[in-house]
């Protein structure tokens, strides 16, 4: 699935928003098939907005981790899932 991507989906976009899916790939197509999905998927954005539900978070923040993002702000919605914002310092804008 993740070799399929890169056909449909444009080398850049501004935001990725992933409101409660992650959970979702990882039940259907298993947590490592779903890891590199999300990784082909943000490596093509710089700000990544992610509704995940409660308990979920530190493996969702680590594996963007490991695309070299940083969390900006994390929220909890009134129904207790948590709202990521996360960004990619300097992506497309090499640091001198």
């Amino acid at each position: 699935m993740a070799a399929g991507l890169g056909n449909i989906l444009l080398p850049k976009y501004d935001i990725v928003l992933l409101l409660a899916v992650y959970q979702h790939m990882q039940r259907n197509i298993g947590p490592g098939k779903a890891r590199r999905v999300l990784s082909n998927i943000v490596r093509r954005t710089s700000n990544v907005v992610a509704r995940v539900p409660p308990g979920t978070d530190g493996e969702f923040i680590e594996t963007l981790s490991d695309e070299g993002f940083q969390v900006k702000s994390t929220h909890t919605s009134p129904l207790g899932s948590h709202v990521l914002v996360l960004e990619k310092p300097a992506f497309g804008n090499p640091q001198p």
